[in-house]
């Protein structure tokens, strides 16, 4: 029988996750992601798990504010894909990275566990595309 994922769940990793990244909680985050995930950065590199955690321990990566403007989470029986908008205060390698970024994360329950198995981070344009012209 498939393991059905719940809305209440993603908001509940959503809110540990933007802890978990201000305190550069690791254990938690290697807890989190499938062994297998792959993740796309804002400039359009590829990565793994592996590699983003080295990214973190290495402390190149220094987020001071993480906060979640929205979120919107589709559900598919045991797969969830979260649509977060984000604003983040850090630098990377001493390099500003702030901004507001648009976070697509696929979440997977199997075996009564859920795990990030793909993500992708895009910057948002300082103006809002759907608004109409006067």
């Amino acid at each position: 029988m498939m393991d059905i994922i719940s809305k209440e769940e993603i908001v509940e990793i959503e809110n540990l996750y933007e802890k978990m990244i201000i305190t550069n909680n690791m254990e938690m985050f290697d807890e989190l992601m499938d062994d297998n995930a792959t993740l796309v950065l804002p400039f359009g590199i590829v990565t793994n798990k592996k590699t983003t955690l080295n990214i973190y321990k290495s402390k190149l990566q220094q987020i001071t504010h993480y906060k979640i403007e929205s979120k919107e989470i589709k559900l598919f029986g045991n797969t969830a894909i979260a649509n977060l908008e984000i604003e983040l205060k850090g630098t990377y390698d001493d390099m500003n990275t702030s901004g507001k970024f648009r976070h697509l994360k696929v979440y997977q329950k199997n075996n009564g566990n859920i795990k990030l198995i793909a993500c992708s981070y895009f910057s948002i344009s300082p103006f809002d595309l759907n608004e109409e012209e006067a």
